[in-house]
């Protein structure tokens, strides 16, 4: 099945729809999210996520390329769930007994400005 016969079916709210764009994108779309995420279960969840969005989304919109619309918004998952993931979570900034941060970050800063120099 075309793509625009797919559209279609999203238009027509006909569920069918889901079917034909998982069964024709269903693996390129779970390996981008698995890859992004680093996990198949969050990477599937990814995906019907992708699928809820394309139902709600798509009439009004008619995407000309639907697997670049799918991409992108499976993309856009992917990111809210790393940053969900990872909200929360900070670096320490304790000092190891003896170390000097501030010496370290001056040192690393006339380092870069050496280099800048160089570079010039």
């Amino acid at each position: 099945m075309d793509d625009k016969q797919i559209i279609n079916l999203f238009f027509q709210r006909d569920e069918d729809a889901i079917n034909a764009v998982d069964e024709k994108y269903g693996s390129k779309l779970n390996a981008l999210a698995a890859n992004m995420l680093q996990s198949r279960e969050d990477g599937l969840e990814c995906v019907n996520d992708t699928y809820m969005k394309a139902w709600n989304s798509i009439p009004p919109a008619r995407p000309e390329y639907l697997f670049a619309f799918l991409a992108a918004s499976a993309r856009n998952i992917a990111i809210d769930m790393i940053r969900k993931n990872n909200a929360g979570k900070t670096l320490s900034m304790a000092e190891p007994e003896g170390t000097n941060l501030r010496y370290a970050f001056q040192k690393q800063d006339l380092a870069s400005r050496s280099l800048w120099m160089l570079c010039r």
